[in-house]
């Protein structure tokens, strides 16, 4: 599979060796807020048939992935990475939030699906964990891709779909919030967007805090500390330790009078 936010094609390829025209336009086109078609319907790694809204209920974000369960290539690295990103997390996938993967090749099977889902559970090894992986039906896949803005392309020479590396933090209720550009983001990353699509229904009190000090960076697809927010970290942390200090004095202050009043 190709990748990443549009595909580019070097110049100095041959144009017989070159993909064709509509594989070298891959892209994605950014679309913040729109709310995700909960009509959908898809069937799961046992052939039943569910909606996309069944995955979403209205208190716990989603992870999002499209993929293509044959793919040896780009997809298999990034479920890769987030079986190992999510093994490194405290919160729980299924629980805390729920992860979906959908596949973008109408030919994969039930059975492809089922071998996938076992394979990165049990690379997860962590009890209650879930993660489901989606067939296509009726091409529904397709409309999903146009609301999130992606793009992907079959190549008939190769056989394998070219398509960007990509992770969508969804709303409760179905409304993409972040993306996530690249094959492997990171914990804090992850966190990060879950925290921001849960509508403060994830993180502890100082996880939030810490959110405030990172702005998302448009450019690199990843949170990144900025001076604002550094500054509200400082200011916090001195004020913190200037009461800490002035509670120490304080207590002082009140023990050496205790103690020349009983003297």
């Amino acid at each position: 599979a190709a990748a990443i936010k549009g595909l580019e094609i070097a110049p100095e390829l041959e144009p017989h060796n070159r993909p064709p025209p509509e594989v070298r336009s891959v892209k994605v086109s950014e679309r913040i807020g729109t709310r995700l078609n909960l009509e959908l319907r898809f069937r799961d790694h046992t052939g039943k048939e569910v909606r996309l809204g069944d995955f979403f209920d209205g208190q716990t974000p989603v992870l999002l992935s499209l993929n293509y369960y044959d793919c040896a290539t780009l997809c298999t690295l990034q479920l890769n990475a987030y079986a190992s990103a999510m093994s490194r997390m405290d919160w729980l996938p299924g629980r805390e939030f729920k992860v979906v993967t959908v596949s973008i090749n109408p030919e994969n099977s039930p059975e492809i699906a089922t071998l996938k889902r076992e394979s990165y559970l049990e690379e997860l090894d962590r009890e209650g964990a879930a993660w489901n992986f989606l067939l296509d039906d009726k091409n529904a896949v397709k409309e999903l891709a146009d609301s999130l803005g992606f793009e992907y392309a079959y190549d008939p020479r190769t056989g394998q779909y070219a398509h960007a590396a990509v992770t969508y933090a969804i709303t409760p209720s179905g409304n993409i919030s972040r993306y996530l550009y690249g094959i492997s983001p990171s914990v804090r990353d992850l966190k990060f967007a879950l925290m921001e699509s849960s509508e403060g229904k994830l993180g502890t009190t100082i996880e939030r805090f810490v959110l405030n000090c990172f702005h998302f960076d448009d450019l690199t697809g990843r949170y990144t500390p900025f001076a604002m927010g550094t500054m509200r970290w400082g200011g916090a942390v001195t004020a913190l330790g200037l009461g800490l200090w002035l509670r120490a004095l304080w207590s002082r202050d009140k023990r050496k009078r205790l103690g020349e009043r009983f003297a």
